[in-house]
């Protein structure tokens, strides 16, 4: 099935992104985060009904196979309002443990904990509460900021000039194990940055 995933280029062009999305498999190996095992049959695609990634004893995990740079980054997603709390989800930039910029929903394994937070790793994360079932994410990367966007709600962070926060990640993991659940992704877009 062709995915629903496109690129975005100066704004006017679209590309099929089918051709840069990838599906993490350990092959049984359990590797980070948290020492999971990501499996391929953890991710379907749905066609015109978006990509769902599901959990159970394993956890899923898409990728672009390219690095795109400069731009924004964005999906829709829908979501149980509240995961469990052993649950995350994220939707994040990465090229190593220093260069990462996140937009997570989860709990951290923690009832009361707020339920959604941003952060560019280094920094102290903010965290709020987002108590909807369908959510619309973004990834602003500039020269020298990174812009999130959830829902319209806007968070902004002061980044180095030369930064490199790699590629695209979608994933859906476990701090410890937890009962079946799901998330679908639809609509994922890159629009390129000019500044």
């Amino acid at each position: 099935n062709k995915t629903t995933c496109e690129v975005l280029f100066n704004r006017r062009e679209k590309m099929d992104i089918n051709k840069y999305l990838k599906i993490r498999d350990t092959k049984g190996k359990r590797e980070g985060p948290n020492d999971n095992v990501f499996g391929f049959y953890n991710v379907e695609d749905n066609g015109s009904e978006g990509i769902i990634l599901e959990l159970d004893n394993e956890c899923a995990e898409v990728y672009i196979d390219k690095e795109l740079g400069y731009g924004e980054y964005e999906c829709d997603v829908e979501l149980p309002i509240l995961l469990p709390k052993e649950v995350i989800f994220g939707f994040f930039l990465y090229k190593d443990d220093n260069n990462e910029c996140d937009i997570e929903f989860s709990r951290w394994n923690k009832i009361f904990n707020k339920n959604c937070q941003v952060i560019i790793q280094g920094n102290k994360p903010i965290k709020f509460w987002n108590l909807k079932k369908k959510n619309h994410l973004k990834i602003l990367w500039a020269k020298s900021y990174i812009k999130f966007s959830i829902n319209k709600q806007n968070f902004e962070f002061e980044t180095d000039k030369n930064n490199d926060f790699g590629i695209l990640h979608i994933n859906l993991w476990k701090i410890c194990p937890t009962s079946k659940c799901n998330v679908k992704i639809k609509n994922l877009k890159f629009t390129e940055w000019i500044e």
